[in-house]
């Protein structure tokens, strides 16, 4: 009786069990299908999340996570591009495998075959992904990216065409060729959409985009203020100023110029010093703000002077337009307002000229200004940086080595450290 107990209850703990595992079991395949379509729709961090916390369980047996590693070497293989990632998963799910099977693995011997098999052009998409030395040992490229090019035309199904395509759009930057280096990109994240996990295609492409847009607007306020030139010079000769512009007319606009550049002067050199005598000024110092000192004869004036000629200059190419169009319209409504979107526009023009030139740290060239031409507080607190932005200095973390070594104060110090890129020879003392 109790040996018939004694099996009775075996059976009953064995089938308890094997139910058991069969729930675990489900419950990782279950989270495989959740992830797998996670990654299908592109969500991608939800996906991950699902099969990371499915490998924290304690009740998985090694079968499970193996399936959750596969899962997981297919995701960075075929959303992110990462095979060696990839490989790496697909080995350790190999540890968890009673057999050999996941060593057999088509997608993992596949990769391994395409490794010994595209070594030569692998090596050219690895040299110009991972090595920026290209760039500056006067090693030409260019023979290399006609192998790689002619390859990808010829061989679709190459498995790392992802970091093929990017390759070649850093080569694009690097010539400058904006449009397309973005074209580029854009197909990257088409062939791999999660592949900013693996390599910086989102930071890169908002790079270029900003230079691209940068130099659309260098170029669009250069051809409108030409354009603007030109009308107005042929405005003002169609209306024969040599029979009606005198002296006096020409002495009016030379002291209104000249008034003009004196308020700006003025303005400038009263609010500078006016800063820097303000003791309010030190309680309410915010973090990262810079402002030009524009006291006159002050080594920030060299940069507020050019503003100065940027104004007159579009002043002078107003005045000529509305001399030209008030003596050749009839209607002095039409007149004034041809003349007030001229002004504007001309004025609009330069001042895009002036900031994108001078103001924009990502293309004016380093003015090389010294620390005085800056200042904070009235206790002087002074914030250098290269590659500055004269006006107002909104975002220090995109500016290396900013110096801090004279300010007095720690928390501003701190902040820098903390925010701003150091140089290495910088880093430890925070100069």
């Amino acid at each position: 009786m109790f040996q018939r107990m004694f099996v009775l209850t075996g059976r009953i703990t064995a089938l308890l069990l094997g139910l058991c595992s069969q729930h675990a079991f489900a419950g990782a395949y279950e989270s495989t299908d959740r992830a797998i379509t996670s990654f299908a729709q592109h969500r991608f961090n939800e996906g991950q999340s699902i099969l990371t916390e499915r490998l924290g369980d304690s009740e998985l047996n090694p079968a499970e996570h193996g399936a959750i590693l596969i899962t997981l070497g297919d995701f960075y293989c075929d959303y992110v591009g990462d095979f060696s990632k990839g490989v790496e998963l697909y080995q350790q799910a190999a540890e968890f495998s009673s057999g050999t099977d996941a060593l057999n693995n088509p997608r993992l011997q596949s990769i391994l075959s395409a490794r010994t098999t595209y070594a030569s052009i692998d090596a050219i998409v690895q040299k110009i992904v991972d090595n920026d030395s290209w760039k500056t040992d006067g090693s030409d490229i260019a023979a290399e990216m006609e192998t790689l090019q002619a390859f990808m035309r010829n061989t679709p199904d190459y498995y790392r065409m992802a970091e093929a395509h990017y390759a070649q759009a850093l080569v694009y930057a690097f010539e400058r060729h904006d449009m397309k280096a973005l074209a580029e990109f854009n197909r990257v994240q088409a062939i791999k959409p999660a592949i900013s996990l693996f390599l910086p295609v989102e930071r890169q492409m908002d790079f270029m985009q900003g230079r691209l847009n940068r130099a659309i607007a260098t170029y669009g306020g250069m051809s409108l203020f030409v354009v603007l030139l030109v009308l107005s010079q042929i405005l003002f000769f169609l209306a024969k100023p040599w029979r009606w512009l005198t002296f006096k007319m020409i002495g009016k606009f030379v002291v209104v110029l000249m008034i003009l550049n004196g308020g700006f002067i003025a303005l400038g050199h009263v609010l500078a010093v006016g800063y820097r005598r303000s003791e309010a000024v030190s309680e309410q110092f915010s973090v990262g703000e810079n402002y030009l000192f524009t006291a006159l004869l002050s080594p920030g004036f060299d940069l507020y002077f050019p503003l100065l000629l940027y104004l007159s200059v579009a002043f002078l190419m107003t005045y000529m337009f509305t001399l030209g169009v008030t003596k050749l319209c009839r209607r002095k409504a039409v007149g004034s307002a041809l003349s007030g979107v001229a002004g504007a526009l001309m004025m609009s023009s330069l001042m895009c000229l002036f900031y994108m030139q001078r103001c924009d740290a990502k293309t004016a060239r380093d003015p090389e200004l010294s620390p005085e031409c800056f200042f904070s507080t009235a206790a002087g607190l002074q914030f250098t940086v290269k590659g500055i932005e004269p006006y107002l200095l909104t975002a220090p973390e995109q500016f290396t080595d900013p110096g801090v070594s004279h300010n007095t104060n720690p928390a501003l110090e701190e902040w820098a450290k903390k925010h701003c890129p150091f140089s290495q020879k910088d880093a430890p003392d925070g100069q």
